[in-house]
């Protein structure tokens, strides 16, 4: 016992004990999104855009300058702020907490998911698009539901990766302040995303951080998706698109190609197509593989973690044996 309780005191842990606990609370957990930090600082990012983002006539780099100076603006105050709190406080672990709670804000994207494969399983196609809208950026009103489900597992896979894993991996490595600052950027990079036209250059600086702080964790979570699944489909997959930069590819043709259905392909923005490369699997997705994807993510996670553990126990009995 006394093994057990310096395990579970050590410092060195602690963050690991608080991480479980915290997704287990925002898996049950119903924070309204009126009263979520992270609609303030959306709120925030729509508002600054408006006052600071340059004209399309404006050169490249002055676009690019504006949208860096939008991101320190939203970022620096409010950080700093936080980190003196938390330096001066007596229970840090606390506040490293509440913010990873706010930064993982996953499981209402997750009911949201359920809901479109419900309404689809009952032949609601209108109803389904409506919800499937707030959840991807691309045009959903003439979507087939063949096209919702590809849309609606596509947007729930990479907002896994991209909110929920990355934000761990940055919140064991810097605590709660590191994980709510990527989960800003990201946010940001939503918010002026470069898939619009008028956000192709202001929103590339915080597009560029996010790519550049997910890239590791991205890797973890495609392993963890292949292991999960079928490991040969995911490689034969990706090493179709080896040569694509895009994090986010790699992901949709790995996951494709280990549940064995297509992802990615053609979309609509704001009236324009964009034509994007079919990645994956062979045929198209079904209704039933929303089902599989979200069975294939919860998977996934428990790899994820049965890692973690794994590094925990290594880490314990090096520790020990210094001693």
């Amino acid at each position: 016992m006394p093994e057990v309780s310096n395990l579970l005191l050590n410092p060195i842990f602690q963050p690991v004990w608080i991480m479980l606990i915290v997704m287990l609370v925002e898996r049950f957990l119903n924070w309204p999104d009126k009263y979520h930090p992270l609609s303030f600082f959306r709120l925030l990012a729509r508002n600054i855009d408006k006052k600071v983002r340059p004209g399309s006539a404006d050169s490249v780099t002055q676009q690019k300058i504006s949208g860096s100076l939008a991101a320190i603006v939203l970022l620096v105050p409010f950080l700093l702020v936080l980190a003196l709190l938390i330096n001066i406080a007596e229970y840090p672990q606390f506040f490293n907490a509440i913010l990873l709670l706010a930064a993982l804000q996953f499981s209402p994207f997750l009911k949201r998911y359920k809901k479109i494969r419900l309404a689809l399983a009952s032949n609601k196609k209108a109803l389904a698009r409506s919800i499937l809208a707030p959840m991807v950026l691309r045009e959903t009103d003439k979507l087939s539901p063949m096209g919702i489900a590809k849309a609606a597992s596509e947007s729930l896979l990479l907002r896994f990766g991209y909110q929920y894993v990355s934000v761990l991996f940055w919140y064991l490595l810097l605590g709660g302040l590191g994980a709510f600052t990527y989960r800003l950027l990201y946010e940001f990079s939503q918010i002026w995303n470069t898939k619009l036209a008028k956000y192709r250059n202001f929103g590339r600086p915080a597009r560029t951080i996010v790519n550049f702080l997910s890239w590791f964790p991205i890797r973890f979570f495609v392993l963890a998706l292949a292991l999960a699944e079928n490991v040969t489909g995911a490689r034969q997959a990706a090493r179709k698109v080896s040569s694509v930069k895009q994090s986010s590819i790699r992901v949709l043709a790995s996951h494709g190609g280990a549940m064995g259905f297509q992802m990615s392909g053609p979309a609509y923005y704001t009236g324009q197509k964009i034509r994007k490369k079919k990645v994956g699997g062979q045929r198209e997705i079904r209704f039933d593989d929303m089902q599989r994807v979200t069975n294939s993510m919860t998977k996934a996670n428990l790899i994820l973690l049965c890692f973690l553990v794994l590094g925990v126990a290594i880490t314990y009995a090096a520790l020990q044996g210094s001693h």
